[in-house]
C-alpha cells in the first residue's frame, strides 16, 4: 500500500498506482511477498527496505528469483538490464509521491530497455 494511503488518503491516485506497480515489479522479479519481512545479515526488514539496501549494494543478481535467473541466463539477459529493471521498480516505489515517475514514463523506460 502506498505510504500516502497509510497516512489517511481515502481516494486512489495515479501516483499511488505507480507505487503499487513498482512493488508488483519487485514481487514478480524476486518471488517474495511484499507484506513479508526479509532477513538480511541477521536484520529483519520490510520487503521494500530490503530491496533498497540490495540495490544500493549492487545485489540485484541476488534479488532475482532463482527460476528467473536460470531463464535470464539462457536468454542472454545482461546484468545491466537486471539492474535497470530494479532501478525502474524502485523509482516507482519511491516513498515520496512527488518523486515517482508518471506511468507513461515508466512504460517508455521499460519499452526502451526490454523490447
Amino acid at each position: 500500500m502506498p505510504p500516502e494511503y497509510e497516512e489517511g488518503f481515502t481516494v486512489a491516485t495515479v501516483k499511488g498506482d505507480v507505487y503499487s506497480f513498482g512493488v508488483l515489479m519487485l514481487e514478480v522479479a524476486t518471488g517474495k511477498r511484499p507484506e513479508s519481512t526479509v532477513d538480511l545479515n541477521g536484520e529483519s526488514m520490510s520487503f521494500l527496505d530490503w530491496a533498497r539496501v540490495m540495490v544500493a549494494q549492487n545485489g540485484e543478481r541476488d534479488m532475482l528469483d532463482a527460476n528467473i535467473w536460470v531463464w535470464a541466463r539462457r536468454k542472454g539477459l545482461e546484468e545491466a538490464r537486471v539492474k535497470e529493471y530494479f532501478r525502474i521498480a524502485l523509482m516507482c516505489a519511491e516513498v515520496s509521491q512527488k518523486k515517482r515517475p508518471a506511468m507513461r514514463d515508466v512504460v517508455e523506460l521499460l519499452a526502451q530497455n526490454f523490447t
